[in-house]
């Protein structure tokens, strides 16, 4: 359900400049503008959290998205001082 919002977002507009490139388990890989990803990024998150409550609504659902030039599985979310979301890198 994440993966069919974000993809539909994609194509339509809500996210403009992405695509979901690999769905893993529980993680969806989009590449998108990089300028721009503090916005599409939110987008994607709220569609994510929205998909998995509309298939596990009693369940808490919590999202950690993280914005880096290439796949970490280590990545962690990283936030500019005004609170929007930053490139991470590794050490």
């Amino acid at each position: 359900r994440a993966l069919w919002l974000v993809t539909k977002a994609s194509y339509l507009g809500d996210m403009p400049g992405c695509l979901p490139v690999l769905f893993e388990h529980d993680e969806l890989i989009v590449e998108g503008p990089e300028e721009t990803a503090h916005v599409w990024a939110k987008t994607m998150d709220e569609l994510m959290v929205e998909g998995m409550r509309a298939c596990t609504p009693d369940i808490p659902v919590v999202t950690e998205p993280a914005l880096m030039r290439r796949w970490y599985k280590g990545a962690k979310r990283v936030l500019d001082d005004r609170g929007n979301l930053t490139l991470w890198t590794p050490n």
